[in-house]
């Protein structure tokens, strides 16, 4: 297990270094050039031309100005990006992991330029039919991988609506135990046969009515009757 950490941090430097030195002589070449002969603008050929630009933003010349405090503060931020692309490293593991390591040489590329020559020397000039790419240099090349680190975390299909099959469900929240349902639950009527029993009660309530209404109907002729009865039994006694 040593062993294998000494070696993962042997290749780790490594390619730390090839990236740094590839950037390192490609733009020591290039200001050479500017040295010679006070320009850079070669003609390669219908794709390709270097012609060198001095960029004080970020990566492609984004975020350029000429104020001193936002150069500080660009500057300043990407420093803060290199300590997490850092922290990153003793986090992730297999392809991720290099995808960071190719990212922070490029990253350190350009940091020492910022730091060196208070700005970035960006060459490489891609164009087809007269339609011209940022500018930029062999550290922005390793940067790209940032964007593929992106895609390889899940990004992409997070896009689509997908979720990753090595996704664990540690953001998900406990399940909690069902609702305790009342005791006579089952004995409620469904919403059909509640509709159809309403009904049922409304008809009964009816006829009940109906009923009521008869029979005091029915009382009253009888008393009515036995009214004119008394009346005229009391007539016939004193008629008598």
């Amino acid at each position: 297990m040593k062993n294998e950490n000494i070696k993962k941090i042997i290749l780790s430097i490594s390619l730390l270094l090839i990236i740094f030195l590839l950037d390192r002589i490609s733009k020591i070449l290039i200001l050479n050039i500017l040295e010679d002969i006070g320009k850079v603008d070669i003609y390669i050929n219908s794709f390709l031309n270097f012609y060198l630009v001095w960029n004080k933003g970020i990566g492609f010349g984004l975020l350029s100005s000429d104020q001193d405090y936002f150069y500080n503060i660009v500057t300043a931020l990407i420093v803060l990006i290199n300590f997490v692309i850092i922290y990153l490293l003793f986090t992730e593991k297999g392809i991720k992991y290099y995808f960071l390591l190719v990212i922070l040489g490029g990253s350190l590329g350009n940091l020492f330029d910022r730091m060196y020559f208070r700005a970035v020397p960006d060459f490489i000039d891609l164009n087809y039919n007269g339609y011209h790419w940022f500018i930029f240099n062999v550290a922005d090349i390793f940067i790209i991988f940032l964007l593929l680190f992106i895609y390889s975390c899940g990004v992409g299909e997070a896009l689509q609506g997908k979720k990753r099959s090595d996704q664990g469900d540690e953001f998900l929240i406990d399940k909690k135990n069902p609702l305790v349902m009342p005791p006579d639950f089952e004995k409620l009527p469904k919403p059909g046969e509640a509709s159809i029993q309403s009904t049922k009660d409304i008809e009964s309530d009816q006829l009940n009515f109906e009923n009521l209404l008869k029979n005091s109907e029915i009382e009253e002729e009888a008393s009515s009757s036995e009214q004119s009865t008394s009346i005229e039994t009391s007539i016939l006694k004193k008629i008598k």
